[in-house]
């Protein structure tokens, strides 16, 4: 599966992300309020992956 960058931003509540030290840290920030908590099933062991 191709990641979809447009999909992501989208889903974070971003529009654009400039490659500077700001856009890095405007991902980051968006990332951690929008999807907080999706890691827990890697550590649970709930990932179809593993």
């Amino acid at each position: 599966m191709a990641f979809k960058i447009a999909s992501y931003l989208d889903r974070i509540g971003l529009a654009q992300v400039p490659t500077t030290l700001d856009g890095l840290l405007a991902l980051q920030q968006a990332q951690m309020r929008a999807i907080p908590y999706e890691n827990f099933d890697v550590l649970l062991g709930d990932n179809p992956i593993w």
